[in-house]
């Protein structure tokens, strides 16, 4: 989308009616192969109102997270009101994104169902089918696990972690895959080994390098931001490094309206978008996938099914669920 166009929608997001009578939440355990030993919690927000429901996901990464924002729901308005008000008052209320972002998603979920709108059709836009990518950490031998994640899923693109210790041949594997569009450095490592993977692995995305400040003028171009657009001030990393790219995370940024809002400014500089994910589970990954099919449906969406949450395949491209009223969830 472009810039105006991205301005336009969250200007019409922000001036939508809300009607909240009812909160409530619903709080879950996933068994995740890729997440570790530990199931993954889970909480959906539900805002009501209006004979209508909205849902939002929150991330957390603890039990005790999950519990404290089931505990903090008393704190959200209730009444008339607008989606701009309310995202301003529970910013007042609650410290942590990703709390914001699953109760602004819901009450965007809950306005956008209230005026029959989907997120497609507020801004007379439509829905496109997804680009997406498939995140793994460090591979240990990519030689050998590159062809046997192909077969799992033949025709998807990766993003990988990238191991600083990978050995000549490992190094080798990776160069010579056509398959790798990002390699997340994760903040880790030196400058001079980010150079050496520059040097070694050309093509891809180079995400989160070490020594940002540091990096020659031709590593820049590849240059992509992730973990630094959060807080209060995303765009100051943007305006400080000039990335080509900057990997967008509602619950890292706290705000679908905030994350808009940077997608235009990175629009209004030629700087490209990718929506990530934060092992959503539950209506946030459907919200992540209608985000990229309106924003950048053809950039590499690290927003990939995950097996042990009802995906059992992986489609050439994902497909956002009919133009309905909400964002992005099913009925």
């Amino acid at each position: 989308m472009e810039e105006a166009e991205l301005a336009a929608l969250a200007r019409r997001l922000r001036q939508l009616p809300l009607r909240v009578s009812e909160i409530s939440v619903q709080r879950n355990d996933v068994a995740i192969p890729s997440y570790g030993e530990e199931l993954r919690p889970t909480s959906t927000v539900e805002l009501a109102g209006l004979g209508a429901c909205g849902r939002g996901e929150y991330v957390g990464w603890t039990p005790a997270e999950h519990q404290a924002f089931g505990n903090h729901l008393r704190r959200v308005p209730r009444g008339e009101t607008t989606i701009a008000r309310f995202a301003l008052e529970i910013e007042e209320c609650f410290a942590e994104p990703y709390a914001r972002a699953a109760l602004e998603a819901a009450a965007i979920d809950l306005g956008l169902r209230q005026a029959n709108q989907s997120m497609a059709t507020l801004c007379g836009h439509s829905f496109e089918t997804v680009r997406y990518v498939r995140s793994f950490s460090p591979l240990a031998d990519p030689e050998a696990d590159l062809p046997r994640l192909r077969v799992e899923a033949p025709g998807i693109e990766f993003k990988l972690d990238v191991n600083l210790w990978w050995s000549h041949d490992a190094l080798a594997a990776v160069a010579a895959a056509e398959d790798i569009a990002i390699l997340d450095f994760k903040k880790k490592g030196s400058t001079v080994q980010a150079l050496q993977i520059h040097h070694r692995i050309p093509g891809p995305l180079l995400e989160d390098p070490a020594g940002n400040a540091s990096l020659p003028e031709a590593m820049r171009a590849r240059l992509s931001l992730d973990a630094e657009i959060a807080g209060s001030h995303p765009l100051r990393p943007i305006e400080r490094h000039s990335p080509v790219a900057v990997n967008l995370k509602v619950p890292r940024i706290g705000s679908v309206l905030r994350l808009l809002d940077i997608a235009a400014f990175c629009a209004a500089r030629g700087i490209g978008t990718y929506l990530g994910g934060m092992f959503e589970v539950d209506v946030g990954r459907r919200q992540a996938l209608a985000l990229a099919a309106l924003l950048c449906p053809s950039a590499p969406n690290d927003i990939a099914p995950i097996p042990g949450t009802g995906s059992i395949s992986f489609p050439e491209r994902l497909v956002p669920a009919a133009d309905a009223p909400g964002f992005g969830a099913e009925n």
